[in-house]
């Protein structure tokens, strides 16, 4: 009688996730989402996948900074204006309260808050040296001779404030009021990300996750995953650690008789390093279903 109720056990929950053309209707979200953008070395995953869910939202309106997402997120966990010391919480995020500051605070735009220029760290070292500087500056009078340096070197990151705009910020600004003023004149007009506080929501119960998933996508909109990365990458440094992404198709795949879902990594456009099991485009890749919801450990959606 075990072995049947075991046996019986397991056809139900292979039955739940057996797809059909009808049950698995294609869904492209995509074209409201903007280019796959490359988070490169800075830990921002959640950032990145917060930003396009809002350009969701928007229907491709406003493409939102993940680096603006990223810093707000920073500074309202450390109730400062993005840091008063070394930046220890820098790294990564809780998705859905990144969504929630977003949704308070509202958003820059992608051009006038860049977040893809960096190479490794490069916007983890601007932001610090930024800070650094100042504070040298500001207490000991040593750095002036990194100060020009710096404006120079950091005006990539903020792209509509001069080079001696940058170094007038960095000598008189609190230094941790340096990255936050910059960003401030960068972005002049916070634009409204389109949903309240209450319209996004989280879900961590893995038996619920599933369904949770299929409904969204009947209703055509994308869900923000967290999950193991080497679900999709062939290897990597923390292939056992949490990455975060965002779900952004559906298909039925006929030939393997099985219903697929898009993941929109922030890895870039390339397709390299991924799983050659699977099929990438662009900085897509399609994953099976099953695979996915074995995988996943809670989603963020719009309610």
């Amino acid at each position: 009688m075990r072995l049947v109720w075991s046996v019986l056990v397991l056809f139900l929950s292979y039955s739940a996730h057996v797809a059909t053309a009808e049950s698995c209707t294609t869904v492209d979200l995509r074209k409201d989402l903007g280019p796959v953008r490359n988070q490169d070395g800075v830990g921002w995953c959640y950032a990145f996948s917060a930003a396009d869910m809002i350009t969701f939202k928007n229907k491709g309106r406003a493409y939102v900074s993940a680096s603006d997402v990223a810093t707000q997120y920073i500074s309202q966990q450390q109730n400062i204006s993005i840091t008063s010391g070394p930046i220890v919480t820098f790294g990564g995020g809780v998705p859905v309260e990144a969504m929630k500051i977003a949704a308070k605070k509202g958003v820059c735009t992608e051009a006038s808050v860049p977040s893809e220029v960096n190479r490794g760290s490069d916007i983890y070292e601007a932001y610090y040296n930024l800070f650094r500087i100042s504070k040298s500056l500001q207490t000991t009078g040593q750095g002036k001779e990194y100060c020009a340096g710096a404006a120079q070197a950091y005006q990539k990151f903020f792209p509509s404030s001069s080079p001696q705009e940058i170094a007038r910020t960095i000598a008189t600004e609190p230094p941790w009021r340096v990255v936050a003023k910059l960003q401030s004149k960068n972005c002049p007009t916070r634009y409204s990300a389109g949903f309240g506080e209450n319209d996004v929501t989280a879900e961590t119960n893995k038996t619920k996750i599933p369904q949770v998933i299929k409904n969204q996508f009947d209703l055509k909109k994308p869900v923000m995953i967290s999950y193991p990365i080497k679900l999709i990458m062939k290897k990597h440094p923390t292939a056992d650690g949490m990455h975060a992404s965002v779900l952004v198709g559906r298909k039925f795949n006929a030939k393997t008789k099985k219903c697929e879902y898009l993941i929109r990594n922030s890895f870039g456009r390339s397709c390299d390093g991924y799983n050659k099991s699977l099929k990438c485009e662009s900085g897509n890749i399609w994953v099976a279903e099953n695979d996915l919801f074995e995988s996943v450990a809670d989603i963020t959606y719009f309610k």
